[in-house]
């Protein structure tokens, strides 16, 4: 009779479970983790694309002009404070 193959478990108690057994849920938490990251930049291109689709409303005033350039420029750092994020 020939053992099967163990390592430690991750609860750190000592006990083990069989290595191939271990791999397996590994390389199911890396392909969870992996996904995760996919939907995160995904969600981030929305918002993103939802900025630069926004239309600001300018009146019929340098003053309104005037305001809605401060509100894109605004809306430019904030869209690119957002991409930032997801380049660490």
């Amino acid at each position: 009779m020939t053992d099967t193959p163990r390592t430690d478990n991750a609860a750190g108690d000592g006990t083990t479970v069989p290595a191939d057994f271990a791999a397996d849920l590994e390389r199911e938490l890396n392909a969870a983790k992996a996904e995760v990251e996919r939907l995160r930049a995904a969600e981030r291109e929305a918002i993103i694309a939802l900025i630069e689709a926004y239309k600001v409303p300018v009146g019929n005033s340098a003053a309104g002009e005037m305001a809605a350039e401060w509100t894109m420029d605004a809306l430019r750092d904030l869209r690119d404070a957002i991409r930032a994020r997801g380049e660490k």
